[in-house]
C-alpha cells in the first residue's frame, strides 16, 4: 500500500507499507529541501535519491544530509540510494553519468542500517 504525503507541490513523498508492516518514506527524485521530521514516527526507513536522466532538476547533497540528520532523534535508518544526473555538492554542480549514480551515492557512505 503507498501513500502519498502532501509536502509541496510538485514533489511528491511516499510512505510505502510493506507486505510485513514495514513503513519506509521515499524521497525520489529529491528536488528540494524538504522536513519530513514530523512524518517519521514508526517509520522503518528513509530513501533519498535524484534524477536519472538528460535534462533531471538538480540534487543538493546539503538537502540529502538534512534528511539524514531529520532522522536521527526517531533513530530511523537512511538510504542514499543514488545521486542525481545533475549533483550540487559543496557549491560545485557536477553531471554523472546515470551508471554512476548509486555507486557514487555508496561512496559518500551516509548510510544507517540498525540491527
Amino acid at each position: 500500500m503507498i501513500h502519498q504525503l502532501h509536502l509541496t507541490e510538485p514533489l511528491k513523498v511516499y510512505m510505502v507499507y510493506h507486505h510485513q508492516n514495514q513503513k519506509n518514506v521515499i524521497c525520489q527524485p529529491l528536488i528540494e529541501a524538504i522536513n519530513i521530521e514530523k512524518y517519521l514516527d514508526n517509520i522503518e526507513l528513509v530513501v533519498v535519491g535524484g534524477e536519472s536522466y538528460k535534462n533531471a532538476r538538480p540534487l543538493n547533497y546539503d538537502w540529502v544530509l538534512s534528511l539524514r540528520e531529520q532522522r536521527i532523534t526517531k533513530n530511523v535508518n537512511f538510504e542514499f540510494r543514488q545521486c542525481g544526473t545533475h549533483f550540487i555538492k559543496d557549491g560545485k554542480s557536477y553531471t554523472l553519468n546515470t551508471k554512476d549514480l548509486c555507486s557514487q551515492a555508496r561512496k559518500a557512505n551516509i548510510n544507517i542500517v540498525h540491527p
